[in-house]
């Protein structure tokens, strides 16, 4: 079985080609409907996986230098006051980033989870690009594959959470993605996707 550092460089070359792959797949005609016209993907739902691929995933692993290219690119904090919700009530740090196709927030847990936030993208198309992204990241002796798929109905509106994770033979730590959406506009954040690190006993 791999260890945790041949892991993780294996997971950021497997990042690497996934963001190729997935650069062929945004911006481009999604899925057939009914009618032979195709439907373009929502611009915020690409954004949105876009900016989960090059902060979350990319610095997988490595959150310092996360920290410091947040901060290099001058992005605000979050106020204090507004971070408990993003960071799952536990330390860390919040910062906004508005890019013109959207409103994010990338949240990075003292405990190594890194997350980012939509006020609003299209539920449907952030899935399928949140499962395209995860699905391409093979990692030799540790496979990505679907553990959760459920819908949780509420008062809200519905939202679905999809989970993929490494699968281990051995003790060691295995890699865990997660997306959440919602279709509803009255909540105020409708797609979260979240990578954390768990640990095989």
């Amino acid at each position: 079985m791999p260890s945790k550092e041949t892991l993780l460089n294996s997971l950021r070359l497997s990042v690497a080609t996934a963001s190729l792959l997935l650069g062929g797949l945004v911006g481009a005609p999604a899925f057939a409907q009914s009618e032979p016209k195709m439907v373009p993907i929502d611009s915020t739902a690409e954004a949105f996986v876009s900016v989960f691929n090059g902060t979350c995933v990319k610095f997988y692993g490595s959150p310092d230098k996360l920290r410091a290219d947040l901060e290099s690119r001058k992005l605000p904090l979050v106020e204090e006051a507004r971070r408990p919700p993003f960071l799952h009530e536990e330390a860390g740090q919040a910062w906004s980033l508005s890019n013109g196709k959207g409103d994010f927030v990338i949240a990075l847990r003292q405990t190594g989870g890194c997350s980012v936030f939509a006020r609003r993208a299209n539920d449907v198309d952030v899935q399928l690009l949140f499962s395209t992204l995860v699905q391409r990241i093979q990692v030799p002796g540790a496979p990505m594959l679907k553990v959760a798929d459920k819908h949780d109905p509420s008062a809200a509106g519905d939202t679905h959470y999809v989970a993929y994770a490494q699968q281990r033979t051995t003790p060691g730590p295995y890699a865990r993605f997660s997306v959440a959406t919602t279709a509803s506009d009255k909540v105020a954040i409708q797609a979260v996707a979240t990578v954390t690190t768990a640990e095989k006993k």
